[in-house]
């Protein structure tokens, strides 16, 4: 059976794929119409926009799958935290077990999603709220916590929270989704919903063409002028073990069994194979995966059949395979299993985002 992004991208031919495509087709018509009328009702008033009492920086995508958005996110508050600002962190915490917020250090480790645990690690000490109400998660990180700063995550298609700056991010490797909407390919929303950003990152720059880079720039400057697009490509930083130490990249010719749970496991690939990492099976779990005790006994039976004493995965699936998370104990242990620790580096448009950074938290916020 083919999997969906082989349908999706077109790469499965067989009939039953065949038949699918165009009935996502016709669903993503529906969908559509109520991105169109959602956003329709926001632009007219129609739908109220809360504004919060400080400065909102929103970071999102237009595509569903993983953009980087996570090491960008960690910059943004950082570069937040050079400027003397007191940054708190909002997401809808998709994948956690139950509410939660960095201010309650009691509460179970479980109930923290992936994303949470690797900002805790990239920003340690800044509050990090998650729910669905967003709004009412802003005024807790100002009026009870004393932030002067909130870093949207995820924030784009959540326009009912105000933000200073809208930072879109555009993965180079498949920028527009496979050119549909929701069901059929992976937008969320039309590339012409660009027009709202403040400023787009082109992330995994370095993994295309320049035609191909030439390209999605060319798009983008539809909507947004030159100086308002920057390029970004992530590179390994070292390597991060279960106990939280991250050691120096070290080349190695033993080959390695690397899995993931994100939405764009191909960027994974791409990023080992430029460490120099020599693969000899990608494992592929579904975003945001919650691993349990059939899943470990398949990396390791495939990591028995391979020859592999090393496992490697990122930083987002590691945090999952902590001492904390309860796994079958002794399941891992005879494996050396370690994450990819990786950094955003601007290629171009890091002074102009930093300056428009620094005017949001500068400019009066009007409520």
């Amino acid at each position: 059976m083919s999997r969906p992004i082989e349908i999706l991208s077109g790469q499965a031919q067989d009939i039953s794929a065949r038949s699918l495509r165009p009935m996502l087709w016709a669903v993503s018509g529906l969908y559509w119409v109520g991105v169109s009328l959602r956003n329709c009702a926001f632009h007219w008033g129609m739908r109220p926009v809360v504004q919060a009492s400080v400065p909102t920086i929103s970071l999102g995508n237009i595509t569903t799958g993983g953009t980087g958005k996570t090491p960008l996110t960690a910059w943004v508050v950082n570069q937040l935290l050079g400027c003397g600002q007191k940054p708190a962190i909002l997401s809808r915490g998709y994948g956690r077990l139950s509410s939660t917020d960095s201010s309650d250090p009691s509460r179970n480790l479980p109930s923290h999603n992936d994303e949470y645990l690797v900002l805790a690690d990239l920003c340690p000490g800044v509050l990090h709220l998650q729910g669905v109400n967003r709004c009412a998660n802003a005024q807790r990180a100002s009026g009870e916590h004393g932030a002067t700063a909130l870093v949207l995550d995820d924030g784009f298609q959540h326009r009912q929270l105000g933000r200073s700056l809208d930072i879109v991010l555009v993965d180079a490797t498949n920028p527009w989704g496979y050119g549909y909407l929701l069901p059929r390919g992976l937008l969320r929303e039309t590339v012409s919903s660009l027009k709202r950003a403040s400023f787009v990152c082109i992330t995994r720059a370095n993994l295309v063409s320049p035609d191909q880079l030439g390209a999605i720039r060319g798009l983008i400057a539809r909507y947004l002028p030159e100086d308002r697009i920057a390029e970004v490509e992530f590179q390994p930083v070292g390597w991060r073990m279960l106990s939280g130490e991250v050691q120096p990249l070290a080349s190695s010719d033993e080959p390695v069994l690397a899995f993931c749970g994100i939405g764009n496991p191909q960027g994974f690939r791409h990023t080992l194979q430029a460490a120099g990492v020599e693969i000899a099976e990608l494992v592929e779990f579904p975003d945001h995966h919650h691993y349990g005790e059939t899943d470990i006994a398949r990396l390791a039976e495939r990591a028995d059949a391979l020859n592999c004493h090393r496992l490697v995965t990122t930083h987002k699936d590691l945090v999952k395979l902590s001492p904390q998370s309860q796994l079958p104990e002794g399941s891992l242990e005879r494996f050396e299993l370690r994450a990819l620790a990786i950094g955003p580096i601007f290629r171009s448009g890091e002074r102009e985002l930093k300056q428009m950074l620094q005017e949001a938290v500068e400019r009066p916020v009007t409520t």
